[in-house]
């Protein structure tokens, strides 16, 4: 990128950590399309932080084709100075789906195991909670969009029990149901590292799992209200669509290239300012260029001649605002 840009490979690193830039990192994410996505952000997280009285709060989902896999070679046990080790390949012996129900009130779990997550079993499921819950408590679910959840059959049982009350969570919106992150717990200290050489030995390591679950239970603790959730996805939104930004052509996406010639080319104004000097707001890379770019950028770390220090809040980049995180900031981006 140096070579490309015209720039020392120093300069673009210095860039790269000033504007907390990792061009080697990816990652994914899906932002929910739901027309009533903040109705329904409100209405789950209203029973998460204040559940209604003689009710029952429950995150149901299915964590379904759980494979039952026996590795080529036996495992190897931790043991001073060796992690424990498995081999990368592995012999299937088919799968089984899991549905669980999570009370979010005292993180107790009931799980049972069925040969496919279809409706019928989906109905069975709902019979054992039944079964579970005392007659004198409402039951809210949380439950996903899944079509199994859905069919007329699961319709018309739920419609004849005036108690149970249903929650959709919004599409494409999983982490709100809190039942997953016990799925990602029975994953990682179980599944992922047992020997399982049939269905029915899977199985039961899954039934012996939920049983000590249950056995000192404790609840996830929902920290965010649906105000700092839906503030936080407006935040995401804004940073990744203000037109100001250098972008790419053809995805929309923010241009490092574009960004690195922009600082490289400003920086010179920014050092400029710093110091107290008078600026030709003619020039290339003026105050007022400055500003279309940098103003959406807040709360940018500057890298110091001795090391990254202040934190700087730029939104409207001028003399007194960059002066704001330090008495003396002698040094420019490039410098």
């Amino acid at each position: 990128m140096a070579k490309a840009s015209g720039l020392s490979t120093s300069t673009v690193q210095r860039i790269w950590r000033a504007f907390g830039l990792q061009p080697h990192r990816a990652e994914t994410f899906k932002l929910s399309t739901d027309p009533d996505f903040v109705g329904k952000v409100r209405d789950i997280v209203g029973l998460y932080l204040a559940p209604p009285a003689r009710a029952l709060v429950l995150c149901v989902d299915e964590k379904s084709q759980i494979q039952a896999l026996d590795r080529s070679q036996p495992l190897l046990p931790m043991r001073p100075g060796q992690i424990e080790r498995r081999a990368h390949d592995y012999t299937r012996h088919g799968t089984t789906s899991l549905f669980a129900a999570l009370d979010v009130a005292t993180g107790a779990v009931i799980g049972r195991c069925y040969p496919r997550p279809r409706a019928s079993e989906f109905r069975r499921f709902l019979d054992e909670i039944e079964k579970a819950v005392p007659g004198d408590l409402d039951v809210h679910l949380v439950m996903d969009n899944y079509a199994t959840h859905k069919t007329p059959l699961i319709r018309e049982w739920l419609v004849k029990r005036p108690r149970w009350h249903v929650h959709h969570t919004p599409t494409s919106a999983s982490w709100i149901n809190q039942v997953g992150r016990f799925f990602a717990l029975l994953s990682e200290r179980q599944i992922k590292r047992g020997v399982h050489r049939s269905v029915a030995s899977l199985q039961a390591a899954i039934t012996a799992f939920v049983e000590a679950h249950n056995a000192d239970p404790k609840p996830f603790r929902w920290t965010k209200s649906a105000d700092d959730i839906l503030a936080s996805v407006e935040r995401f939104c804004l940073r990744n669509t203000t037109p100001e930004m250098p972008r790419t052509s053809d995805s929309g996406h923010w241009s490092i290239f574009g960004l690195i010639r922009f600082v490289s080319s400003g920086s010179r104004v920014v050092d400029a300012l710093l110091r107290g000097e008078e600026v030709d707001e003619a020039a290339d890379g003026s105050p007022e260029a400055l500003d279309g770019s940098l103003g959406g950028l807040a709360q940018k770390r500057l890298e110091l001649g001795e090391g990254v220090l202040d934190r700087v809040e730029v939104r409207t980049v001028g003399r007194q605002e960059l002066k704001a995180g330090s008495a003396c900031l002698n040094c420019s981006l490039d410098r």
